[in-house]
């Protein structure tokens, strides 16, 4: 077959590191903004019972007995070990694709790599704002990993 031109000066690998670079420091970025919210949700816990008197309060006031139960049951659950054992989940998986997409940046462990983008693109697996930039750099990097396989060592 005929090889791809190249620009003068630049490698085949630095062309691949250059087609990766920006899917894989966004996914570095929102692996960040994932790991800091999951640990202000851990932190954020033990304030729990303050906000939990709040809601009852405002509650009372609407006279619904099912409703007030449902929102105190919905609290214990995720203040209690479920809540714990989520955000300690949610700042396995930010680490786990921040590695993923550091491997992307240097070209190594293609399979780790695309592993990091796809986890990125899951839902309910990384906090909010974290899963938005996860889907957009997410779906950037599986493609642009499908271009740059063959840098990869």
């Amino acid at each position: 077959g005929i090889a791809p031109v190249l620009p003068t000066g630049t490698s085949g690998r630095e062309a691949g590191v250059d087609r990766i670079r920006v899917p894989a420091i966004g996914l570095m970025v929102s692996s960040v903004l994932s790991f800091m919210m999951s640990i202000w949700g851990l932190i954020s816990i033990g304030s729990m019972a303050a906000q939990k008197q709040q809601v009852d309060s405002i509650l009372s006031q609407m006279n619904n007995p099912q409703l007030q139960q449902f929102v105190d049951s919905f609290m214990k659950f995720f203040s209690g070990p479920f809540g714990i054992a989520n955000y300690l989940f949610q700042i396995l998986i930010a680490i786990l694709i921040f590695t993923g997409a550091l491997q992307m940046l240097k070209l190594r462990t293609y399979e780790f790599a695309f592993t990091a983008a796809i986890l990125a693109v899951l839902p309910c697996i990384t906090p909010c704002c974290g899963w938005i930039l996860g889907l957009i750099f997410g779906i950037w990097a599986m493609v642009a990993l499908g271009k740059a396989k063959s840098h990869f060592m």
